[in-house]
């Protein structure tokens, strides 16, 4: 760690250095996030590993307690992880589509990645085997007792999958702070790690079921029984593991963007213990309730009716993100920083994505995203510097932000045409200009027509002669 002072308020604030002069290869592989972000793909991919050969071949059961069942054979999913991976593959990607809308107003693809990998990964495996263990611990009855797994499934999974599961949150909130920015990034990131956990976990149930009918006699097909199993986990509870997450995130969000001490103590954990009581209670649900109706109503009202209230929080973050990105960059324009028309161009999500795409027809992607994220996070730190979260560090972030703006901006596309620049299409060939037609009487550098030209002088006729204009009067 670097011993210049100002080196240390910088990170004391959460603003990253000024490596402008460096290379960017070099700046890769010296940023400390990125390494960050390795170790944690990294453990993740060991995870992912680890689970298959865990869940995939029949194995001995893992013993953590010295009973009978620990000499009980788990049976995995064998060649069905193929069909399960069909079944839970489409899923996953409209929810990671859905979520990677929801935080365009400040990407983050390389910490989604990672939050993404880690629920598959690492959380995935980690649940799986303190759950096991403490499925064990929890049989009264012995070997067989049929209250061990709602037990498990109500008092401990919860706990234990949500800590998993948002240990990356708090990982990225420590080592990567600048990177909350706002509640969405919260919203988001924590739901994508939920998506992960949940795809696993959704392939774990498939291959299971299809094992499970495939063995048992008169069952229905495993493709048919596979798919009324997707149809419910799949789809009717698709967001359960996302919407527990994401209040980890959210809590997260709010808790390093208060300038409350307190605030940054307890709304992280207000988060994880929001998200652990409704990952209990809706496993109370599946575990207690009986399937019909009455179930149906609790996940109508209950759940769906939590989806419904969050996706109109999301809606709302993004209004504000609008008003907040839109006001903070007028104080710049009022001051002649930056344009009259920067504000209302990087304010809009759409006029943003159309000036990229004419960025990209004109071959001028590298400095338009560079003047767009330099906007968007002068925004934020404009933000924050109001706030008193960020101290003076943050005027000198302000100087080199405006510095690559001013750089960028004549070969950028900051606002889209008024005509999408479509590129010509090889041996397509120009329309022939059409001159255009003279007007009558001649236009502005056409001469004036000759006399010859002229239409016949009635007030002049030689006397004697008939004009066929001029009535004989008869």
């Amino acid at each position: 760690m670097s011993s210049d002072p100002a080196v240390k308020e910088r990170q004391r604030s959460g603003l990253p250095p000024d490596r402008s002069d460096v290379p960017f290869p070099k700046r890769v592989l010296t940023d400390r996030l990125t390494w960050i972000y390795l170790g944690l793909l990294l453990v993740s991919l060991i995870g992912l590993w680890a689970l298959v050969q865990q869940v995939v071949p029949t194995r001995d059961a893992l013993v953590c307690r010295d009973t009978e069942a620990g000499s009980d054979r788990v049976v995995g999913i064998g060649d069905f992880w193929e069909m399960a991976f069909r079944f839970a593959w489409p899923t996953a990607a409209v929810l990671v589509l859905l979520f990677l809308l929801a935080g365009r107003w400040r990407p983050r693809p390389f910490a989604s990645i990672v939050c993404l990998a880690w629920g598959a990964g690492a959380a995935t495996y980690a649940s799986l085997m303190i759950n096991t263990c403490a499925t064990a611990y929890l049989s009264i009855a012995g070997a067989g007792d049929p209250q061990t797994a709602p037990r498990a499934a109500i008092f401990v999974a919860p706990f234990v999958e949500e800590a998993t599961k948002g240990t990356v949150l708090f990982l990225l909130a420590v080592f990567a702070r600048n990177l909350w920015v706002n509640r969405l990034n919260g919203l988001v990131l924590g739901a994508l790690s939920g998506v992960g956990f949940a795809f696993i976990e959704n392939m774990i149930y498939y291959g299971r079921v299809g094992f499970a009918a495939r063995e048992t006699v008169g069952a229905a097909p495993p493709e048919q029984a596979m798919a009324e199993l997707a149809q419910m986990r799949g789809l009717m509870l698709a967001f359960a593991h996302p919407l527990f997450t994401m209040m980890i995130g959210l809590g997260i969000a709010i808790g390093i963007r208060a300038k409350s001490k307190l605030v940054r103590v307890m709304a992280p954990l207000v988060g994880f213990v929001v998200a652990v009581l409704l990952h209990m209670i809706f496993n109370s649900v599946a575990s207690l309730s009986q399937a019909g109706a009455q179930q149906t109503l609790i996940y109508i009202f209950g759940y769906w009716g939590l989806v419904v209230t969050m996706t109109i929080f999301a809606i709302r973050q993004l209004f504000r993100e609008s008003k907040l990105v839109r006001a903070r960059l007028t104080d710049y324009a009022r001051t002649g920083q930056l344009q009259v028309g920067d504000p209302a161009v990087m304010s809009s999500l759409r006029k943003r994505f159309v000036g990229f795409f004419h960025a990209v027809l004109t071959r001028r992607v590298a400095a338009t995203w560079r003047l767009q994220r330099a906007m968007i996070e002068l925004a934020y730190l404009r933000d924050a510097m109001t706030r008193g979260l960020v101290d003076d560090a943050g005027h000198e972030r302000e100087r080199e932000l405006l510095a690559v703006i001013a750089q960028n901006r004549p070969q950028a596309v900051v606002e889209p045409f008024t005509k999408t620049p479509w590129p010509r299409l090889p041996g397509r060939r120009r329309r022939a200009q059409v001159p255009n037609a003279p007007m009558l009487g001649g236009g502005p550098s056409e001469p004036h027509p000759g006399p010859q030209f002229a239409p016949p002088d009635v007030g002049r006729q030689p006397a004697g002669t008939h004009s066929p204009y001029v009535s004989s009067g008869r």
